[in-house]
């Protein structure tokens, strides 16, 4: 070999070598849950739930701001959904959206739904 002694590659180091956990993006650090779990427990379970998990995420990863950010719009948001939302008539919104013409609620009078075959129909 040129330059001096051979080594054997595939001998023990022989530096003092310490070994270091590799750094990790800190993006969720001791995140509790993940967001797929976030959102199936917000879609399947409720919102309340899913913004539970949320506000826990943040106190688990020492964001004390975004915890409280997310309960600050979170929570009327929440009362928003289960007292104003339901009452307001969406039935027609719905339905115009889904691609029907019109929207007939329930129960059913047999005069409103003459009237509505009688307008479909042309006549």
């Amino acid at each position: 070999m040129e330059g001096g002694a051979a080594t054997n590659p595939y001998s023990p180091p022989t530096g003092d070598i310490e070994y270091r956990e590799p750094r990790r993006p800190e993006v969720f650090a001791r995140a509790l849950y993940s967001p797929r779990q976030m959102l199936a427990a917000s879609l399947f379970g409720s919102f309340l739930i899913g913004l539970l998990m949320l506000w826990l995420n943040y106190r688990a990863m020492a964001l004390k701001r975004q915890a409280r950010l997310a309960l600050l719009v979170g929570i009327p948001l929440a009362i928003f959904w289960v007292t104003i939302l339901p009452s307001m008539r969406l039935g027609p919104v719905f339905a115009m959206v889904a691609g029907f013409q019109m929207h007939i609620p329930k129960p059913v009078h047999p005069t409103d739904l003459i009237i509505a075959i009688g307008t479909l129909i042309g006549r």
